[in-house]
């Protein structure tokens, strides 16, 4: 295949770490097979020798038909979760794991809809005061729910929730308003009563209430002190934010990426929970190892965190897989997350990596393009620079390299 200069600098590489900065259409797939092939036929490595690693399923499928095309010798192309797999599958028991661990691809969203119905159960059945705040100057009333109504009145007198009651009690002050508990009804009535109160105090001196008295979801102050109480969170750290009903289904929505994302963080030992800032993420986070581990199953990120602790606590392991890939080649480079990095770091000193820190995508996963720059700035590590675009003109490039 015809080359440019700087392709085939790249492609001559043979011992030691390498990094190639590829600008975008420069043929970073090309540079990876091609040095596979360089490697085969050029040097006579034993093609079992070669590890390449791609971040995506079609990444691998390309770069396993561009070398078949031109050797029979098979070559291990994986992605970085694929090989991880592949590690902790071999060794499970050294693992620590029974039996062959399950792959829970996505069981961690049937874990978060359990607490969500635990965290529905616990509020249908949860002990509810109806309450009034009632101005003594015209009666008017705002009623609400609450399982503390201590700590609610508290609230209403130092900052109310409600704007045109915050401007009465600011205006008139608090002695000016009486506080009452109406009733104590279970939580799956709290909407239906304190609608009742509503239209009861409505039609006579008014209310400050602006909330439709028929809604049908449960009222922001009593979902926030319900959630607080699920997850053990201090109720007072909330209260510099307006509680929102919304803000907390969003909640439940970002534990994933939350734990996640910490998972990709891991650069020792296995993942511990309790190093979570986020207490909602931390105590489900808490809840969901559990669950995984009696289930005996491994999510993705743990395909790589147990491949990279199995590798760092059993010696021998590792030197068996040292000596089998001692040619390592990494794509999209500028993508990999610190736990990717730490299996990567311990496979082979011959580490080839391929990227372009102008298009780091995948920092939504926990990618830092932080450790191709850190990798780069090594002082053993050879670099090459790919610029030349196949694809686009190059003021396209120029304008993409800005």
């Amino acid at each position: 295949m015809n080359l440019d200069k700087n392709q085939r600098k790249a492609v001559n590489h043979l011992a030691g770490p390498a990094i190639v900065v590829a600008g975008p259409g420069s043929g970073k797939t090309t540079v990876i097979t091609e040095r596979i092939l360089n490697l085969i036929h050029a040097y006579h490595v034993p093609s079992s020798n070669i590890l390449a690693i791609a971040f995506n399923k079609k990444a691998v499928e390309e770069m396993e038909t561009r070398v078949a095309a031109r050797s029979a010798a098979p070559v291990t192309i994986r992605t970085l979760h694929a090989f991880g797999k592949d590690i902790v599958m071999a060794h499970y028991k050294r693992a620590g794991f029974e039996n062959r661990p399950a792959i829970w691809a996505s069981q961690i969203e049937q874990v978060i809809r359990e607490e969500r119905q635990q965290l529905a159960r616990e509020t249908a059945s949860a002990n509810v005061a109806i309450y009034k705040l009632e101005s003594k100057t015209n009666g008017k009333c705002y009623i609400g729910q609450t399982m503390n109504p201590e700590r609610r009145k508290g609230e209403h007198f130092s900052r109310s929730s409600n704007d045109r009651l915050r401007q009465a009690i600011r205006a008139d002050g608090t002695d000016a308003f009486n506080f009452e508990v109406l009733e104590w009804v279970a939580g799956r009535y709290a909407n239906r009563r304190e609608a009742h109160w509503i239209s009861f105090y409505k039609n006579r001196a008014g209310v400050f209430n602006r909330a439709d008295p028929l809604r049908e979801r449960y009222s922001n102050q009593l979902m926030l002190e319900m959630f607080c109480q699920h997850f053990g969170i201090a109720y007072t750290a909330h209260l510099d934010r307006e509680p929102d009903f919304e803000d907390l289904r969003t909640r439940f929505d970002t534990i994933k990426d939350v734990v996640m994302r910490a998972k990709r963080q891991v650069k020792a030992g296995l993942f511990d929970p309790s190093s979570l800032t986020d207490r909602v993420a931390r105590v489900f986070a808490e809840k969901y190892e559990k669950v995984k581990m009696e289930a005996n199953g491994i999510d993705f990120e743990d395909m790589l965190i147990y491949a990279a602790n199995l590798l760092e606590t059993c010696p021998d392991l590792r030197a068996t897989y040292v000596d089998k890939y001692r040619y390592v080649l990494v794509d999209e480079f500028q993508d990999i997350a610190p736990t990717d990095f730490r299996l990567i770091s311990l496979l082979s000193d011959n580490l080839f990596a391929v990227g372009d820190d102008d298009q780091a995508i995948y920092g939504f996963r926990g990618g830092d393009s932080a450790i191709m720059q850190t990798f780069a700035n090594r002082r053993n590590v050879k670099k090459y620079e790919i610029t030349r675009n196949y694809r686009s003109t190059s003021t396209i490039v120029e304008h993409a390299r800005a």
